[in-house]
């Protein structure tokens, strides 16, 4: 009787540790894009003052870094003509500086802004003739 516990012991000990029998773990399955769930929806209209807005803020990213390298060239653009006239002092040269970084950073933003209104405008006219963009939302 002993002997039968011993054995049985034995074979749930060579169950447990012995790796030949255990069984490979299931196969994770990849999932495919057609299989995940996606919604597709349509855009159909777009708040014309929104895209405006929001291309204006670009428009003056973008308008303040080309300002300072147009402010940049400009400055030594004047210090080199300075260098042949006087007419130009420091004070004439800082002031011309900031008018210009002013004025390409004003400019930047109205074009932004009147762009992104007429692209909008377009969008919406262009999207109730041909159908809206459509996106798969997952």
């Amino acid at each position: 009787m002993h002997d039968d516990l011993y054995v049985e012991e034995d074979l749930q000990h060579e169950r447990i540790f012995n790796k030949t029998e255990q069984q490979p773990p299931e196969q994770i399955k990849q999932l495919h894009p057609e299989e995940l769930l996606m919604e597709t929806r349509e855009i159909r209209h777009v708040g014309v003052l929104s895209v405006a807005k929001f291309c204006a803020a670009i428009c003056l990213i973008f308008s303040l870094i080309s300002a300072v390298f147009s402010a940049l060239f400009l400055y030594f653009g004047i210090n080199v003509v300075d260098a042949y006239t006087t007419t130009l002092t420091l004070s004439n040269g800082i002031a011309a500086l900031a008018l210009t970084m002013l004025i390409i950073a004003v400019m930047g933003v109205i074009i932004g802004f009147i762009s992104g209104a007429i692209a909008a405008f377009i969008y919406n006219i262009a999207a109730g003739v041909f159908g809206g963009i459509k996106i798969d939302l997952a």
